[in-house]
């Protein structure tokens, strides 16, 4: 495995986002306002959203 860019662009073409770990070198605020529709496995997001499941 090896850790790639994570652009918006990247993150609004994708049909899916999935949370499958939480860690903090991740961007979350960039990941929630530009993923479609996010399935968070972790727990990251506390406030409901209409796209995370």
């Amino acid at each position: 495995m090896e850790s790639v860019a994570l652009p918006a662009e990247i993150l609004a073409a994708a049909d899916c986002v999935l949370l499958a770990t939480d860690h903090d070198r991740f961007d979350y605020d960039l990941i929630k306002a530009h993923g479609r529709l996010i399935v968070d496995t972790r727990g990251r997001y506390r406030e409901p959203a209409e796209h995370i499941v």
